[in-house]
């Protein structure tokens, strides 16, 4: 069974996070990448390091935008570098307490808010009717995402799907110009902390990332992680140490609200969960080299 796909994945890369993560603040849309004036671009390895720094899959870069890079802020950085003034958020990936990953396609958002034990605080989806309508209004689209934003709980740090879509397919030109509005904004929203101190509390995770994670790579293509998502569930109830843990006073209403969705394939409810899951333990729980 296939998963939301609408182009071919792009290259999967990684960038290499400190305690802080401030200095790559300006990996964003690589898309239009501008070429070597632009924040370092590594591709990924096993266990691959830098200085005794972890790598972390947080965002895809396509090929032409690999450029040699050498790094203008201090380097390795300082562990001690402290938390921005009135900052509530930690520095540190180490120091996560709890993180709220979010899916958005073109008819959908969806998020789940998970701990670092792997509990499941909340996970739900949200559809939204006025946007892609032909004219791309900023005005709704700034209104229906804050009314989304609304209901997504507080967390460290919030981690949204990066697709794969290239921008050599004219044909998925308005797909990708509605998915970079969501990300630009979600980005803007979200970030409650950038404006005190430049801290950063949104990252974006590679889809083909996850995907791998889970083995759910067909190829290039990425298969639904439904059946996955549907075994988590059941292993919550079945099993003393499951991998991924729903609360016995939620377990129910999740259950029903996944067997809902059964029929009509909520892929980003689906993928909402596994990107948190993976994020954990690619990134959070990543073994010391």
């Amino acid at each position: 069974m296939w998963g939301r796909e609408w182009g071919q994945e792009e290259t999967m890369a990684v960038v290499p996070f400190s305690w802080d993560l401030s200095p790559f603040s300006g990996i964003l849309g690589c898309e239009l990448c501008p070429g070597p004036q632009s924040p370092p671009h590594w591709v990924r390895q096993p266990q691959l390091a830098y200085s005794g720094i972890t790598a972390a899959i947080l965002h895809c870069v396509p090929d032409g935008c690999r450029a040699d890079f050498t790094p203008s802020f201090p380097w390795p950085p300082r562990a001690s570098d402290p938390r921005p003034p009135g900052s509530s958020s930690p520095t540190s990936l180490d120091a996560v307490n709890s993180i709220v990953s979010i899916v958005f396609g073109t008819r959908r958002i969806a998020w789940a808010h998970l701990d670092r034990k792997l509990a499941v605080l909340d996970w739900q989806q949200s559809e939204y009717f006025q946007l892609m309508k032909g004219t791309y209004i900023s005005s709704v689209y700034l209104e229906e995402i804050s009314s989304v934003i609304s209901k997504i709980p507080k967390a460290d740090f919030y981690v949204l799907e990066k697709t794969g879509l290239s921008i050599q397919n004219s044909t998925l030109f308005p797909v990708l110009l509605h998915l970079h509005i969501m990300e630009a904004m979600l980005y803007a929203l979200l970030n409650t902390t950038f404006a005190q101190g430049g801290q950063h509390q949104v990252l974006s995770m590679n889809r083909s990332a996850v995907g791998k994670h889970f083995e759910l790579m067909v190829g290039d293509t990425r298969t639904s992680g439904k059946e996955l998502v549907k075994q988590f569930l059941l292993d919550s109830v079945l099993k003393e140490e499951p991998r991924v843990f729903f609360p016995s006073d939620k377990i129910v209403h999740y259950r029903q609200m996944f067997s809902s969705t059964e029929h009509y394939r909520i892929e980003e409810l689906y993928d909402s969960l596994l990107q948190a899951v993976a994020f954990y333990e690619l990134v959070v729980f990543a073994p010391e080299p």
